[in-house]
């Protein structure tokens, strides 16, 4: 077979784009990750760069797993990542699957009015004072039920529906005598794991990682998720909640320590969603490209 010309130079190209990106994904990652196992003491003269120096261990066991709040936040991130997820994911699945039938006549109304949601909200305050006047404050499902639908999965849900899921198969389910609900879970879910591994991903990602809501409507630590407890710690906060355990080091020491208690709750806190990623990846992507390329 021929080898066309230009051939060899655009792979050259790709495969050097491909590796120059994934050093800028991952080397930051690493970088992390080594300040976090690395001395004090070198964290504190950035002497950390490439490599850790030490596999020092004792800022994760002393000053976070020591920690009794940590369990605490962990506990709630998960209850509030797992039930926003679930609760997502059923209200995408239903309110998708109503919206790709077209023998629904007020669909495409109802997914014009769904799309304008994704530009126009009501703001802060409204959204606050709907929040209080509802009894959701202080408390874990302020940050989850508010979130309970996204208008942007939505479309994605249903634009699979309709492209990836041949009409035939609903219409022979009807002549079978199958009703909407057993459509929809022997025929619609299991042809729809691609889309369905992407929403849960975005879901869990979403909750996982907010903070700003639960600021604002989570004012018990004992309800917070990590990512509050993070963002205490990138604030300064590390010196009024470790200044005790830290405060009879030397003056170099309790610096590197204080500086590298960030880079060990960045840590614990990304370390439980990356890992979830690599199990959905294939599903992750062969849905995205099915919602990109049809619309």
């Amino acid at each position: 077979m021929a080898i066309k010309r230009g051939e060899p130079g655009i792979d050259i190209i790709v495969y050097s784009l491909s590796v120059l990106c994934s050093i800028l994904v991952v080397f930051p990652l690493l970088y992390v990750l080594f300040q976090s196992i690395s001395t004090p003491e070198a964290v504190a003269f950035r002497k950390v760069l490439f490599w850790p120096d030490a596999l020092y261990l004792q800022s994760y066991r002393d000053y976070l797993f020591a920690n009794p709040l940590i369990i605490s936040y962990y506990l709630n991130t998960i209850f509030i990542a797992v039930t926003g997820t679930s609760i997502n994911l059923v209200l995408t699945i239903l309110t998708a699957y109503v919206l790709s039938r077209k023998d629904f006549v007020l669909g495409n109304y109802l997914m014009a009015f769904i799309v304008v949601t994704m530009f126009f909200s009501g703001g802060l305050i409204p959204f606050y004072m709907q929040v209080r006047n509802v009894g959701l404050m202080n408390t874990r499902l302020a940050v989850v039920l508010p979130f309970s639908l996204s208008a942007w999965n939505v479309i994605i849900a249903r634009t699979y529906f309709q492209s990836s899921i041949p009409e035939s198969l609903h219409e022979s389910a009807i002549i079978d005598g199958a009703s909407k609900i057993r459509i929809l879970l022997s025929i619609i879910v299991p042809l729809s794991a691609p889309i369905i591994a992407v929403i849960t991903l975005w879901c869990a990602v979403g909750f996982w990682n907010s903070y700003f809501w639960a600021m604002i409507l989570i004012q018990d630590t004992r309800k917070a998720p990590i990512q509050i407890f993070l963002v205490t710690i990138l604030t300064g906060g590390e010196s009024r909640t470790f200044g005790g355990q830290v405060g009879d080091q030397d003056m170099s020491k309790r610096v590197g320590v204080y500086e590298q208690l960030k880079y060990v709750a960045i840590v614990i806190t990304v370390a439980p969603i990356l890992f979830v990623y690599p199990f959905l990846q294939r599903y992750f992507i062969k849905g995205v490209m099915i919602g990109a390329l049809k619309g």
